[in-house]
């Protein structure tokens, strides 16, 4: 799904260097849609009820389009659905994160973790940067990215990768992402201490039996089409709370926006 086509022209960005500056040829996919760049997070000591629908960070797609999760409140309980939100970052803010991409070498390594530093956190995430091309995925993962201070000069050029990211989401007009599919995992409900939540009926076409089974006895599907408008309006009613009344039992949902070029339940949770 993430394997993109390479364009018939390159973008020619112009990169400052220390030397004074150099040409970047970069090779942009035809299709507008597709993902050129992720900041993903794996692994790592979280509570089971985080692993159920952890999200990416970032995906940047070849129109400019930055996917990011946006801010959260402090109400409590929440809303089931996590804040997605979408712009759509400047020409110099691409050739910024492109230029980053090509001095880390990330066009030449298929996966590789640095884990530098890392003795310094212990249970810290992996945070994932993925630049696709013409040959596919190329990922660099960073153990406990922005957690320590110092570390490689690859570690290094990964955190201001994503600082460029972050600044270019705060800097964009921003607006609410319009997922045209949704992740939506069910199961045992998560206790709540203080928040009972309502129970509201089954929401799904499918029968919670009948949904692929995932891990931690939760189940996993990914939604499209004209259900997904339906359920948005359901879930964006519900708070994180509610559970769901399915032959008898009540269930508790997860349930979060795909992003773009994303395989939905690709990574069962584990306890924390």
């Amino acid at each position: 799904m993430h394997r993109l086509v390479p364009a018939a022209v390159s973008l020619l960005l112009v990169a400052a260097c220390g030397s004074g500056g150099a040409r970047l040829a970069l090779t942009l996919p035809d299709d507008p849609r597709a993902v050129v760049l992720t900041v993903t997070s794996e692994g790592g000591f979280l509570p089971v009820e985080a692993n159920l629908d952890r999200m990416p960070r970032f995906v940047l797609t070849a129109d400019r389009s930055l996917v990011f999760a946006g801010p959260t409140t402090l109400e409590f309980p929440g809303p089931l659905l996590p804040n997605v939100l979408v712009t759509t970052i400047s020409e110099e803010a691409l050739a910024e994160v492109i230029e980053l991409v090509s001095e880390l070498g990330l066009p030449d390594i298929d996966e590789h973790i640095d884990e530098s530093g890392a003795e310094m956190v212990a249970d810290a995430p992996t945070d994932f940067i993925t630049y696709y091309d013409e040959s596919g995925p190329h990922r660099f993962g960073v153990v406990g990215l922005g957690m320590v201070e110092g570390g490689s000069t690859d570690r290094l050029l990964a955190e201001e990768i994503v600082q460029t990211l972050d600044q270019a989401a705060a800097a964009g007009d921003s607006r609410p992402y319009e997922p045209d599919r949704l992740q939506v995992a069910a199961g045992p409900p998560i206790p709540m201490d203080g928040a009972g939540g309502a129970v509201e009926d089954w929401p799904l076409e499918v029968p919670f039996d009948e949904m692929p089974d995932w891990a931690l006895g939760w189940r996993c599907i990914a939604v499209e089409g004209a259900d997904v408008n339906r359920l948005l309006d359901i879930f964006g009613a519900a708070d994180a709370a509610t559970r769901w009344a399915w032959d008898g039992d009540e269930l508790g949902i997860k349930a979060r926006p795909l992003f773009p070029g994303e395989e939905a339940c690709a990574g069962a949770p584990v306890g924390g």
